[in-house]
């Protein structure tokens, strides 16, 4: 016992040399000891990561995002083809009401001032002269072309944001005395017009940044693309949205889809123009005789609009995926987003093809046509010969193609909503066989069921 101790003491008092043998038995030991453990080795990824509900639906999102934007542009679609087709009608109908001596309605009052500010701002758009404008932006060079296109892209957000705002208390005014009215009726027409032929050229000048780098023949579009595009990623990827921002965000990729489809209708006709003889009208693109399909330019040309179509349709894509996959959200939220907008248009069915359908939905998407609707007539007049039977016959014939596409939309409208209504009933039946009776005591029973006796389970 005491040479025990002793040796006990000494290894106190020496700091102990024989410590690191005993450490490196112990180690020895452990060494066997963790290839055991390892043997009977156990996930440690989280459920969230290892269930692959969660972890690959993001591959899923681009077909949700691209049934939402697809039923959004279905929407834009027929508020834009409504001014061009509907609201004449409703003016004439109106001016009609007027020579009996009747007393126009509100909407009536509205139509009538919404034409007077797409003429105006027409025949004040008219004023710039195109070619002399893409002329002025050729000399600018690749970063002040990017810098006009993101900057003409923001104001194009901000002014529809106003425009809301102006637009609706003109038309709020308009149908109120001009004793209620604190700055008057004249105030709020004029701003009206400002505001019109301000957003008009905003976009006038939009694309014809666009329509410069379309016809660059140097590699001026696919890096203008890329610089404007990944900008755009920065400022959306890697946030925490609640669903009212990605709502926000939605309806303005929505708004932004839909506006590039119609700069690039109407890019492909201002540029057909530009290479087109005297004696060719607009019927005769859809001729394949003419030879302008088969034309070097026009392959370029639509090559060019394909690329700045897709690039768009990428980003916007990929914009999702990584919010999705960030926020870790099912791509199911995009179709709860699309049933937002079909239950707004709910009442569609009972709605006269005189009506503006979609008034009450492309508010809250942020979509402003009376300054869409300048911009096309701006662009679409080159196509227009001079006063003459010719010229009557072409309008004619765009207005029964708009008028077609416009009830057209309003058909798949009324489909894809009513599904939407179906689905959210099925949905509430889900919901209602899924909750047990015996989750009811017999005073909340009897109160759902009236005065029928209650049951217990």
């Amino acid at each position: 016992m005491g040479g025990k101790k002793k040796t006990e003491g000494e290894r106190k008092k020496g700091g102990g040399e024989n410590e690191p043998e005993v450490e490196v038995e112990q180690r020895e030991e452990d060494v066997p000891k963790y290839l055991k453990d390892e043997e009977s080795w156990k996930s440690l990824l989280p459920k969230d990561v290892t269930d692959p509900e969660h972890s690959t639906d993001f591959i899923f999102v681009p077909w949700r995002i691209e049934k939402m934007i697809l039923f959004g542009m279905l929407i834009c679609a027929d508020s834009f083809t409504f001014v061009f087709t509907v609201l004449p009608i409703r003016v004439v109908i109106a001016f009609i009401t007027m020579i009996k001596g009747s007393q126009l309605h509100s909407i009536q009052k509205v139509d009538i001032v919404k034409l007077m500010l797409i003429v105006i701002g027409f025949l004040a758009l008219r004023l710039f002269h195109m070619p002399s404008l893409l002329l002025f932006i050729k000399k600018e060079s690749l970063l002040k072309l990017k810098i006009f296109f993101t900057l003409l892209d923001l104001m194009d957000r901000l002014l529809c944001s106003y425009g809301e705002n102006i637009l609706g208390s003109l038309f709020w005014a308009i149908n109120h005395p001009k004793a209620e009215v604190r700055k008057g009726h004249s105030w709020h027409f004029l701003l009206s017009i400002v505001y019109i032929i301000i957003h008009s050229t905003f976009l006038l000048f939009h694309i014809s940044v666009l329509d410069v780098a379309i016809n660059s023949k140097n590699s001026t579009l696919w890096t203008l693309l890329i610089l404007v595009q990944f900008a755009e990623l920065k400022g959306a990827v890697l946030k925490k949205l609640e669903d009212d921002k990605l709502l926000e965000m939605c309806a303005k990729d929505i708004v932004e889809r839909f506006q590039l489809v119609v700069y690039l209708i109407l890019l492909f006709f201002y540029n057909v123009s530009r290479y087109r003889e005297n004696s060719i009208t607009i019927f005769d693109i859809f001729y394949t005789d003419i030879g302008i399909f088969s034309a070097p330019w026009m392959n370029n040309l639509l090559t060019a609009l394909l690329t700045v179509y897709l690039s768009e349709l990428i980003v916007d894509w990929f914009k999702h995926t990584s919010i999705i996959n960030f926020l870790h959200k099912p791509p199911s939220i995009y179709s709860d987003l699309s049933e937002t907008f079909g239950k707004k248009l709910a009442d569609l069915s009972r709605a006269s093809i005189l009506t503006d359908r979609s008034q009450q939905v492309f508010n809250k998407m942020g979509l402003v046509p009376v300054a869409l609707a300048v911009l096309s007539l701006k662009v679409f007049a080159v196509w227009l010969p001079g006063f003459g039977l010719s010229m009557f016959i072409q309008i004619g014939a765009i207005w029964i193609f708009l008028f077609a596409v416009r009830i057209g939309s309003g058909y798949l409208l009324r489909w894809i909503s009513s599904g939407y209504i179906k689905v959210d009933k099925e949905k509430d039946k889900d919901k209602d066989k899924a909750v047990s009776p015996r989750l009811f005591t017999p005073q909340s029973h009897r109160r759902n069921q009236g005065d029928s006796p209650a049951v217990e389970g």
